[in-house]
């Protein structure tokens, strides 16, 4: 789970796994404009801001959510 509330690397390693996701994310959609990467909860397209969010982790879309912050991840998580 990555905790988008920090904006910085909390645990040891952290700070390259980030690197390693941020630039293959930047390179993979850069032609894009940078309102297409904020995520959204409130329209139809959560599913293919999961695909995407999916294929930057490099997870499968059904084992990948989009949550309101950790508290709420961790929730998700144990349902």
């Amino acid at each position: 789970m990555i905790d988008m509330v920090w904006n910085f690397p909390l645990l040891p390693g952290q700070k390259e796994l980030w690197a390693q996701y941020l630039s293959r994310a930047m390179a993979e959609y850069s032609a894009q404009p940078l309102e297409g990467l904020r995520p959204s909860f409130r329209t139809p397209a959560e599913m293919a801001l999961r695909e995407r969010g999916a294929r930057w982790l490099g997870f499968p879309a059904e084992r990948t959510w989009i949550t309101c912050g950790g508290h709420h991840g961790n929730l998700v998580a144990l349902l």
